[in-house]
């Protein structure tokens, strides 16, 4: 049973009910974005203590450096994190750790919050319809092999255009704050943004959104469930239950087919410390993959773009870097769900 449109409220629990609990109590190191507002399936699990019923004691750690999570990971400092699909993510598999993808997270949806927006000047009449339009311009991509310059290098590979040759790629945002006075200074005619801080910058008149990841690159799996490999080998029942308790989570969320409801949006706003107004202007509430598919097909596309930059020394197997396992078992105990 799922929630009907509207989303949960706080009297029901119905994700929490649906999921059997562990034979053993287990701890579950977690690690995500400080403001991760694409997790808000784990939010509400914790807030509802869907995940305490389920026999599973979540230790929160909200990572102000997200970079870091890769080696971290790959050490076992880490249980479970989300993560882009960064080269440290590729480069650590070629150096013999061995991180593992576990779960999709969000799925990129025109009508829900982006994860990124190219920006432009508010000042200006916006010349550009569409990417191929910018060629010869200047873009910002923030740190080079981030999720930005990702977004931004895939959009201009499809409108045939490349980096360095038809278009200049600068990399002087080195956090998403970086983004405010390099937008300020108008020294771009396109700067990749992420949310919130692509909602804050156009609220204060600096620049407009233009383009999101969902409408550029849409096919692209942005964010993801890595788990270390040693927490898989020690305790994968607990892995597998972290997996049942967060796709019903998801599903349950997923009911609110995007409207944000009260409940909800206090309690992502309490957890990112996003203010409610800013994450109701960001869009609608972000939709998870109801049964966590890792696109392969992405994960390629990725790799293959950080390869030809020289920032992945040479392509991994990905089956090396995917377990489903874990993921199947889930399945098998709480069901597949229709994707919307």
């Amino acid at each position: 049973m799922l929630v009907a449109s509207g989303g949960p409220t706080a009297s029901q629990s119905i994700a929490g009910a649906n999921v059997a609990p562990l034979a053993q109590r287990a701890p579950v190191h977690l690690s995500v974005n400080f403001t991760a507002f694409y997790v808000i399936p784990i939010y509400w699990a914790m807030e509802k203590g869907y995940f305490q019923k389920a026999g599973l004691d979540i230790q929160l750690e909200l990572a102000q450096v997200p970079s870091t999570t890769p080696p971290r990971l790959a050490r076992g400092d880490l249980d479970i994190a989300d993560t882009p699909a960064r080269p440290a993510l590729f480069n650590a598999t070629n150096e013999g750790f061995n991180t593992k993808l576990i779960s999709s997270l969000t799925e990129l949806k025109p009508d829900r919050t982006a994860n990124v927006w190219l920006m432009v000047d508010k000042d200006k009449p916006n010349p550009f319809n569409n990417i191929a339009d910018l060629k010869g311009k200047t873009i910002e991509a923030g740190v080079e092999g981030g999720p930005l310059d990702f977004v931004v290098i895939a959009a201009l590979q499809q409108a045939g255009l490349t980096a360095g040759k038809d278009v200049t790629v600068s990399h002087r945002a080195k956090s998403p704050v970086d983004t405010i006075p390099l937008a300020k200074a108008k020294q771009y005619d396109a700067i990749a943004i992420p949310e919130p801080v692509a909602t804050q910058v156009e609220s204060q008149g600096i620049a407009v959104r233009w383009k999101s990841d969902a409408q550029l690159i849409p096919w692209y799996q942005a964010l993801l469930l890595a788990a270390s490999d040693q927490f898989l080998q020690k305790n994968r029942a607990a892995a597998v239950k972290f997996l049942e308790v967060y796709l019903a989570t998801a599903r349950e969320i997923n009911a609110s087919n995007g409207i944000w409801n009260n409940d909800v949006l206090a309690v992502t706003a309490k957890q990112t410390s996003i203010p409610a107004d800013v994450l109701k202007k960001m869009g609608g509430v972000p939709y998870s993959e109801p049964n966590g598919n890792v696109s392969m097909d992405s994960l390629k596309r990725v790799q293959d773009t950080w390869v030809q930059l020289g920032l992945v020394a040479k392509p991994v197997d990905l089956n090396q870097i995917v377990d489903t396992g874990p993921l199947q078992d889930a399945l098998k105990n709480i069901g597949t769900a229709k994707t919307q």
